[in-house]
C-alpha cells in the first residue's frame, strides 16, 4: 500500500513478486565462521551486562563446529551477534 500512486498498479499488486533470504546459515558454518568468534571474543560491558556471553559463545562455538548453523538457530543468535556488533561499532572496536 506504501507503493500506491507511485508504481503501476499491475507491479504492485503482483502475486509474482518473493522475497529472498540471504544464505546466512551457510555463512556462519563457514566464512562469517571467524568473523563471529572474533566478535563474540571482545569483552564489552554493556553486552556483557544484558547477555550472558560466555553461554553464548559456547553455543556459537559449538554450532559452527559442528557446522549446524539452519534458520531456527540464525533466527535465535543472530540478534545477539548483531547487537555485539552495533556496540563495538559504536564504541569503535571492529574488525
Amino acid at each position: 500500500q506504501g507503493m500506491e500512486g507511485w508504481m503501476p498498479e499491475r507491479i504492485r499488486t503482483a502475486k509474482r513478486k518473493v522475497g529472498f533470504n540471504s544464505p546466512m546459515p551457510r555463512w556462519l558454518n563457514g566464512p562469517l565462521r571467524s568473523w563471529v568468534d572474533a566478535t563474540l571474543a571482545r569483552p564489552h560491558e554493556a553486552f556483557d551486562g544484558i547477555v550472558d556471553s560466555a553461554a553464548l559463545r559456547a553455543q556459537v562455538q559449538a554450532l559452527g563446529q559442528s557446522q549446524q548453523w539452519d534458520w531456527h538457530t540464525v533466527g535465535r543468535l543472530w540478534p545477539y551477534i548483531h547487537l555485539k556488533w552495533l556496540l563495538d561499532r559504536q564504541a569503535g572496536r571492529t574488525n
